[in-house]
């Protein structure tokens, strides 16, 4: 969660969130449009004073913190129980006072202490939060440039039209759509789960457009699945190098900051496992697929072949429609994982249990099981299920987590693989997940392999 300023307006049952940017130093924004370039200036000037911020001459250990606030908190106890002893007036009780005083003063200095680092922290928190925010900003500023030259964008305004279909712009509108209506009917369509998201498949668009820009539709869609389809993964999808020599380097994306800070958000993560890395082209330079791991790269991988494959078959360069199909009907394997908390506690439990199934996925599922599996997909959106009401006062309320497991040709020795699957979901995979959820009281998480699609109408 970003830690910036928010206002949320609702307008005719849409709801539009606007983010708040404050750059340092400058004290009004320039009349003429502002372009990718001056972002990028805006952006410097934050990295700056985040820079400064997080390199502040400082030191604040929150271990050693405590440990010493244990020690204050354990002599205070002791010395006021000898003062408790002491006799009313004597130079003993003088000097325990001012024993305990001292100690006092000690414990308030080191309060203070905690709470700027707090503050400063927060701080530290907003500014980045910022700079992600405007760089956002920044990266569909630049692809918007690189679509128009500069004649056309100092006249451009957004309009619900899409356009001329010859225009650059029109024959991107209407690709996107199709590529997010793509991902979508094949279930592949949420960054958060490590799907697609709609800055991916722009960035990639981009990336097709760059390197054929007077292309056809058909032609851009079948470059499309062709060009990524065949790409050598995980060379990165890049539409701008990216300039180290700029100051907060640190800030900008290498394969191995983004492992480091996958360990410091305590995921699991192969060593150094960036497998479909797409570059932002603005300062500073983020992967954009960040939260794609080896489990659904592998799916995403699969679902552009198999597009590629139906695209090329087309007659006459027409570009297929696409049709929805159950995703029940995909596969005939599947891991049903059911979460159950109470009515406050189950929308941010299901959230953590949807956002960790890759990763278990891969090392319980896919990689023990290789002989077998070929691949795992979740469905990026979880189920409702009727709340049961257990002895005690408190509704559970429950959601459902679908897996479809797609299986290697002709696989051998299939009962020895459910044997294996169902003592998997039984002993680690479940308790896995739950261990690593900070509060776990209150709630619930069962997992079950079903190889009968009837079966799962009784979840």
């Amino acid at each position: 969660m970003l830690s910036v300023p928010l206002m949320k307006i609702t307008f005719e049952g849409i709801s539009v969130e606007i983010r708040f940017v404050t750059v340092p130093i400058i004290r009004r924004l320039p009349s003429r449009p502002i372009n990718a370039q001056k972002i990028g200036t805006f952006l410097q000037i934050l990295a700056q004073v985040l820079d400064k911020k997080t390199h502040a001459d400082h030191i604040y250990d929150e271990g050693v913190h405590k440990t010493v606030q244990r020690w204050h908190n354990v002599e205070l106890k002791k010395w006021e129980k000898e003062l408790s002893k002491s006799k009313a007036g004597n130079n003993d009780q003088i000097e325990i006072n001012d024993h305990i005083n001292a100690l006092i003063a000690q414990r308030d200095m080191l309060l203070g202490e905690q709470r700027k680092f707090i503050k400063d922290a927060q701080i530290i928190k907003t500014l980045n939060g910022m700079l992600l925010v405007l760089a956002d900003f920044g990266t569909y500023q630049k692809i918007l440039e690189m679509l128009l030259n500069e004649d056309k964008m100092q006249g451009f305004k957004f309009t619900t039209k899409i356009g001329p279909t010859n225009s650059a712009f029109g024959k991107f509108r209407l690709i996107i759509a199709y590529l997010q209506k793509w991902a979508k009917v094949n279930f592949i369509l949420s960054d958060e789960l490590g799907y697609f998201g709609t800055k991916t498949l722009t960035l990639m668009l981009i990336k097709i457009f760059l390197l054929y820009p007077n292309g056809t539709l058909p032609f851009l869609v079948e470059k499309f699945f062709l060009t990524f389809s065949a790409w050598n993964w995980p060379l990165p999808v890049q539409l701008d190098k990216i300039d180290h020599k700029l100051g907060g380097d640190y800030l900008c994306w290498t394969p191995g900051r983004e492992w480091i800070e996958k360990r410091q958000q305590n995921l699991k993560v192969s060593k150094h496992e960036t497998p479909m890395p797409i570059i932002t082209p603005t300062f500073p330079a983020q992967n954009a697929a960040k939260n794609v791991n080896l489990s659904t790269a592998k799916l995403l991988k699969n679902e552009l072949r198999k597009a590629f494959d139906n695209v090329r078959k087309s007659v006459d360069g027409i570009v297929l429609t696409l049709e929805k199909k159950k995703f029940v009907e995909k596969y005939e394997h599947f891991i049903i994982v059911l979460c159950a908390a109470d009515k406050y506690g189950v929308e941010n439990f299901c959230n953590f249990v949807g956002k960790r199934l890759r990763h278990e996925l891969l090392d319980h599922v896919e990689r023990p099981l290789a002989e077998w599996v070929k691949l795992c997909h979740l469905l990026p959106n979880w189920i409702t299920v009727a709340e049961s009401v257990p002895n005690s006062d408190q509704n559970i309320f429950k959601r459902l987590w679908l897996i479809g497991i797609e299986l290697n040709t002709s696989p051998k020795a299939l009962s020895k693989f459910k044997s294996k699957i169902k003592s998997i979901l039984k002993k680690k995979f479940g308790e896995n997940i739950k261990n690593n959820y900070e509060n776990k009281s209150g709630t619930g998480l069962e997992t079950e392999y079903v190889d009968e699609r009837q079966e799962l109408a009784q979840w």
